[in-house]
């Protein structure tokens, strides 16, 4: 979860492997509404993982938790915060030995991190 762009990622909770589906833009605190319903459309999900970065940065908390209230509210799906720590870092060393441009890696990061986030969560479960 970040101020500029949140990651994506999908899931099927039997087999804890993840894909990225997609980066939804983030402008003054607020996700790009229509995407995230086009992504909850499409995938139909039982329930939404959101990263916590586990800030005091209150202009990020007031963002997550306008995203849990959007998709509580609109969706009337269940949504957990889960602890995203050093997801990008991971998602950045994953990326370091493959040849990809830097703006390749840009796109692919914060998809990188949510998939890492998702797996690790249903691995805990």
């Amino acid at each position: 979860m970040g101020l500029k762009r949140t990651g994506a990622a999908v899931a099927n909770a039997s087999s804890a492997v993840a894909q990225p589906c997609g980066v939804i833009g983030m402008r003054r605190g607020r996700p790009d509404w229509r995407l995230l319903d086009q992504l909850i459309a499409k995938w139909q999900p039982d329930e939404i993982l959101i990263g916590d970065p586990n800030t005091d940065a209150p202009e990020l908390n007031k963002a997550i938790n306008r995203i849990i209230a959007y998709v509580q509210g609109t969706h009337k799906l269940p949504v957990k915060r889960c602890d995203e720590a050093y997801t990008t870092d991971a998602a950045n060393a994953e990326m370091a030995s493959q040849k990809l441009t830097h703006a390749k890696k840009v796109e692919l990061r914060d998809q990188i991190a949510a998939c890492l986030m998702l797996e690790a969560y249903l691995s805990s479960l």
